[in-house]
């Protein structure tokens, strides 16, 4: 396209601006996509702790069977659930939900000196 004028290239930059806006908003609502894990997919997992991981569940339903889960269940279901919070935080992404529960691992000797403290006080 060659430009003769300076209203043709107004709007040559204004049609620019025009493609490059959709173009990151488009962007934008692809990366905002949020993917929480869904249990109900996958075979075996006990319809209590399935409960537990509804990502639509109301807050009161959730520390039921939080405290549900922190009594009665076992340390495999208790792991399970750990990692499917990751997943969700990943957004499904394996690698990343395990570089996230490293590094929550790896915060617990300070968490531990925090609360420490924090009685002594």
């Amino acid at each position: 396209m060659k430009i003769t004028n300076e209203k043709e290239l107004r709007e040559s930059i204004r049609s620019q601006i025009k493609a490059l806006t959709e173009k990151a908003t488009k962007l934008n609502e692809e990366k905002e996509l949020d993917l929480d894990f869904d249990p109900t997919q996958l075979q075996g997992i006990p319809k209590n702790l399935q409960k537990l991981l509804d990502p639509n569940i109301s807050p009161q339903r959730f520390m039921a069977l939080d405290a549900e889960m922190d009594e009665k269940g076992t340390p495999q279901h208790q792991a399970f659930a750990l990692l499917a919070f990751a997943l969700t935080y990943a957004d499904k992404d394996v690698k990343e939900a395990q570089m996230l529960l490293k590094r929550a691992i790896a915060l617990g000797p300070k968490v531990e000196k925090m609360m420490a403290s924090s009685n002594k006080k």
